[in-house]
């Protein structure tokens, strides 16, 4: 039995994985709509997930910041959450909605909804639309995130 093909659950065919605890405060605090990340946190991150490609920082001046869901989508493979682009109105002001569009986290924070072992979370999106081992990838890009964060 290798334990990452079986991420979503044959019996009830919803994940049987998902982010808690430790991981799942980490992302919450990072995606909350107050959160800014400085150039050395971000490079810092940048080679802990092996990227060379950094996105452009939502402030420029003073200082160059980027938003917490920007580091987020660095980890996040090309999908779509389904029930994000129906919501009314389209940007809620209380984050309390998620929005993902061709992998970039525009609107919302992450909850135990999202990211937990439950039908129609991101984990379950990401499994049946890009298969397991991307599972693996995100999972462990965001223990390597919210670790250091």
């Amino acid at each position: 039995m290798m334990v990452p093909k079986n991420f979503v659950s044959p019996n009830k065919s919803a994940p049987c994985m998902g982010i808690v605890q430790d991981s799942l405060l980490g992302s919450y605090r990072l995606t909350d709509k107050d959160t800014f990340i400085d150039k050395y946190f971000i490079q810092s991150v940048a080679l802990w997930l092996d990227l060379w490609e950094l996105p452009i920082p939502a402030i420029l001046k003073p200082r160059p910041l980027w938003t917490g869901k920007q580091i987020f989508s660095l980890i996040l493979p090309e999908v779509n959450h389904p029930a994000s682009p129906y919501d009314k109105p389209p940007f809620p002001h209380n984050d309390k909605k998620i929005m993902i569009q061709r992998g970039q986290l525009l609107v919302g924070a992450i909850t135990k909804s999202v990211v937990g072992a439950a039908p129609g979370s991101l984990i379950h999106v990401i499994f049946n639309e890009r298969g397991s081992d991307e599972v693996a990838k995100f999972i462990n890009g965001v223990q390597r995130i919210t670790t250091y964060f």
